[in-house]
């Protein structure tokens, strides 16, 4: 328990680093690009409807009126998510996509608290994990100078990567006694390992590019011999890691 404990709480504190520091880091590069006669903009007004839902949802999900809510809040937080991806693709609605991004967090990581329903003392402690990372997140973000943005959003990038490897080991460590005997057991596995492997690749392929550009490493690409069939070669290890992850217990 302790292991997992842990776990989490390593991935939610570091998750915060990015959530705190991301959206800024975000409307700091998107600020660079704004002129002089642009038209006055009111996006913290998206903040009202946000609020609203989240009242609701809190009100609903309290009085246990609605047993489909937290479905219900997934859904919409996803969809805030996947509409912040759509406007982040475009520079005239990107603004508004970083605003959907931050709605669509925060009604997550609050229907997560809901259908979880944590004591007091548990929510205390994912609060001060929580509080924490976005504060760092948040005063780094604010210290950076303009230059620096673009690796800092690769260094943000690779907590992404890294927050979901430690996930899916907690997760792993809470489920494998339970493996021979869940039916679903397959599907928890699949997730899992997916779940660390292209989190792996996230956190290590966001960091040679914050190297990159932070002009650590060799901005030139490293082009090694016969590197299509290593790729292809580590693939295929990772296939059969994955198999036999699946079929033993």
């Amino acid at each position: 328990d302790n292991t997992v404990h842990t776990l989490a709480a390593a991935a939610a504190f570091i998750s915060s680093i990015n959530i705190g520091g991301g959206f800024l880091v975000t409307k700091r590069m998107l600020d660079m690009f704004r002129r002089a006669d642009d038209p006055p903009e009111h996006n913290y007004l998206y903040g009202i409807p946000a609020m609203a839902f989240l009242g609701g949802y809190g009100y609903l999900a309290a009085t246990n009126s609605s047993p489909d809510i937290h479905q219900m809040a997934y859904l919409a937080a996803s969809l805030c998510c996947v509409g912040s991806l759509t406007g982040l693709s475009s520079q005239k609605t990107s603004r508004l996509g970083n605003t959907l991004g931050m709605i669509g967090v925060s009604s997550g990581v609050a229907a997560t608290l809901g259908l979880l329903k944590p004591p007091p003392e548990l929510f205390a402690q994912m609060a001060t994990c929580m509080g924490l990372g976005g504060a760092i997140g948040t005063v780094m973000a604010k210290r950076l100078e303009v230059t620096d943005l673009p690796q800092m959003v690769a260094l943000f990038h690779s907590l992404v990567g890294a927050a979901a490897v430690l996930t899916c080991f907690a997760n792993f460590f809470l489920e494998q006694p339970h493996f021979a005997t869940d039916p679903a057991a397959t599907i928890t596995k699949t997730f899992l390992f997916l779940g660390t492997y292209i989190g792996g690749i996230t956190f290590t392929g966001s960091l040679v590019a914050f190297g990159k550009l932070q002009g650590l490493l060799n901005s030139n690409p490293l082009l090694l011999p016969g590197r299509h069939a290593m790729n292809l070669g580590m693939l295929m290890g990772n296939m059969g890691a994955m198999g036999y992850f699946l079929y033993d217990n």
